[in-house]
């Protein structure tokens, strides 16, 4: 009885930072540069709510971002202070999907070709959580997406049934968080 009061707690205290993190606005974001630096931090909480099938991780967490790399030193900064699903980070950055190694997490950044649907279809069965921030990238396949509201909030989209596909597993606390978008 007392672990599942200690599994609640601390579930109870994650939570209660992801909101924080959720809802704290951030003045000036491109100005002050921090958008980045948050969204860094989110892919670190995402881990946390993310359950990968069993044999699917190894001794390190590979980020793997393809196309550019909008971070610019924030999701390094991240890593260095956190491991990913209690695992030291890799980081990788390529341009190409045909250049895609094993990774756990994949951030889409601005593609040059700009399809998406080509590097959600390769990876539609594989346990990669795929991250966006584009509009239409969630109903593409992409299984979180980020985004902007007027007030310069961050917030994010969330596609279960591509989540589902991949084999991995979203906790129900960070699916009531987002936005859910159907394919």
């Amino acid at each position: 009885m007392f672990h599942k009061a200690d599994r609640l707690f601390k579930g109870a205290a994650l939570l209660g930072i992801f909101l924080f993190i959720l809802f704290t606005p951030l003045p000036n974001i491109n100005a002050q540069g921090n958008e980045y630096y948050v969204k860094a931090a989110y892919l670190e909480k995402f881990s946390r709510f993310t359950e990968w099938p069993s044999g699917s991780l190894s001794n390190e967490f590979v980020i793997t971002i393809i196309g550019r790399d909008p971070f610019k030193g924030a999701l390094e900064e991240i890593a260095l202070k956190y491991k990913f699903k209690n695992l030291p980070v890799r980081i990788m950055h390529i341009n190409e999907i045909s250049e895609l190694k094993k990774c756990n997490m994949l951030f889409i950044g601005e593609l040059k070709k700009g399809n998406v649907s080509e590097i959600t279809a390769a990876l539609k069965y594989k346990p990669v959580l795929l991250i966006g921030e584009t509009k239409g990238y969630s109903e593409k396949g992409v299984h979180i997406n980020f985004y902007l509201t007027e007030k310069g909030t961050i917030h994010f989209e969330i596609n279960p049934a591509a989540i589902k596909r991949s084999g991995l597993k979203i906790d129900m606390y960070l699916l009531g968080l987002g936005k859910v978008i159907g394919e």
